[in-house]
């Protein structure tokens, strides 16, 4: 693959995932951690309530700022205020004012985390959808890299070497916005019909569902046993490492092999992953344990990067707002984790002291999860089906990309003349005309994936389709049969 096509830079967000994992996943920066789970220091509570408020607000503060790049002094701000949370977290004595200093850290992290996340959702909505997949999907490479590391880490060198990743990160974002070409800005896709009000309550309906989620997750990660057995055993992070590892391997294959890229799919993956992890929970043998935490390290690590992808499709589909949608998306997600992590340290002591069973508890969470998935909405399945007005052209708008042009404009094109009449002849859907109609212009698949903002697969199954019924076997035999009667 050439360099180009990489862009490592454009990989930042991975860097954010990294610092999570290191921070309260490791010894790296608080030494005196008691274990690996995130309720292991002092600062987790103070940085966890900072993040979702950063994030919301956000959201709200920025719902008309219509994608637009993020400044520099933003960046700094955001990548600044990280690192010097996270440099005031090593502290470890107790007393009033280190818990004073301790909160102010927790903070600090949690903001700039906060903003961070939001950035870069926005700056994945800007870019062509395939870069935007295939970027996600390599960041997720680089918390498999901090599993190796930063375990290993501690004292100054821990510390600083976590308090760089959300610089890094910032960074990364710098020079990716600077260089970015772009694709099909957000601001610029057609607006789909129905009203605002069903589509954001639509859209809390899902992020319901994803709290839900990581409400699970967090809960469940509150409870468990965090001394590192697997590390005493395996000399090294085992289970983090293989979550994140067959974790990317699951984000590669949805976005490869999935018929569509919604939350109802993301969740037709991940259910059986979560159930699975929560029935294994209750035993606490070492294997049993070890898979356990694997399988729910593997849901986590795809879910971390498939809700962004989600996500991506529905501003470009035109949605909502992308700092909006973003703010208020991954603010949902970190409230889920939070109230998971806050119930999971109230139910506890009821699970040692035998007042609630465990088993009736997994159960409990079990059903929590399946039953949410009632309440997520169609929508997403309309707006990616092709039920759209009827024909539409393709004709290239000032911009000079594919747009959805008005019926006076299709008539006075003679090459979506024809595309209507063979669609007449042959039986086309109102979708295989609109790929039909970039076909007929010479575009490629990756180009009329990006402007209709559907999967790797359902273009690719149009495109056949369009070539069976039409009787043609390649693009420049569909060309020539619409030059046929154009000319």
């Amino acid at each position: 693959m050439r360099w180009k096509a990489v862009k490592p830079h454009y990989w930042g967000i991975g860097f954010i995932w990294m610092w999570v994992y290191a921070t309260y996943s490791t010894s790296a920066v608080y030494g005196a951690r008691l274990g690996s789970g995130i309720n292991a220091d002092s600062s987790w509570l103070a940085s966890s309530i900072a993040v979702v408020v950063t994030l919301f607000l956000m959201g709200l503060a920025w719902r008309k700022r219509n994608g637009r790049k993020a400044s520099r002094a933003l960046l700094a701000i955001s990548g600044i205020s990280s690192a010097a949370g996270t440099a005031l977290s090593v502290v470890t004595v107790q007393g009033s004012k280190v818990l004073v200093l301790s909160a102010i850290a927790g903070s600090l992290s949690g903001v700039g985390t906060g903003m961070l996340l939001v950035l870069w959702l926005a700056f994945y909505c800007r870019i062509p959808i395939a870069e935007a997949e295939r970027f996600i999907c390599l960041s997720g490479a680089l918390p498999l890299l901090g599993t190796l590391v930063f375990p290993y880490l501690s004292g100054v060198v821990g510390v600083v070497a976590a308090a760089s990743l959300p610089l890094l990160s910032a960074l990364c974002l710098f020079v990716a916005e600077s260089g970015a070409t772009g694709g099909s800005s957000p601001e610029r896709a057609p607006q789909r019909t129905g009203g605002m009000g069903v589509q954001l309550g639509s859209f809390l309906r899902m992020m319901f569902v994803v709290a839900v989620f990581y409400f699970v997750g967090g809960c469940i990660e509150a409870m468990r046993d965090s001394s590192g057995a697997m590390f005493d055993v395996l000399g090294f992070d085992v289970v983090s490492f293989i979550g994140a590892g067959f974790g990317i391997a699951l984000v590669v294959a949805f976005s490869r092999f999935s018929m569509s890229i919604t939350f109802r799919e993301l969740f037709r993956w991940l259910i059986p992953l979560i159930v699975l992890s929560l029935a294994l929970f209750p035993w606490i043998e070492l294997v049993p344990m070890f898979l356990h935490a694997a399988i729910l390290n593997v849901a986590d690590t795809a879910m971390q990067a498939l809700s962004l992808m989600c996500f991506v499709w529905l501003v470009r589909k035109r949605v909502l707002n992308v700092y909006f949608a973003a703010g208020l998306c991954q603010g949902v997600i970190q409230l889920g984790v939070l109230m998971g992590n806050i119930a999971g340290l109230l139910v506890f002591p009821l699970v040692l002291d035998g007042s609630l069973s465990v088993f009736v508890l997994v159960l409990s969470l079990i059903c929590l999860v399946v039953a949410s998935q009632s309440l997520l909405p169609e929508f997403e399945s309309i707006l990616d089906s092709g039920m759209l007005p009827a024909v539409v052209s393709v004709a290239e708008d000032g911009t000079g990309g594919g747009a959805a042009e008005t019926g006076r404009a299709a008539a006075e094109d003679p090459i979506d003349v024809r595309c209507r009449e063979l669609a007449g002849a042959y039986g086309l859907s109102a979708r295989e005309l609109e790929v039909l109609g970039y076909l007929a212009r010479g575009r490629s698949q990756p180009y009329i994936r990006d402007k209709l903002v559907l999967s790797r697969n359902t273009v690719a199954t149009h495109v056949k389709h369009v070539y069976t019924k039409l009787g043609v076997h390649s693009k420049q035999e569909l060309i020539d049969l619409v030059d046929a009667r154009v000319g």
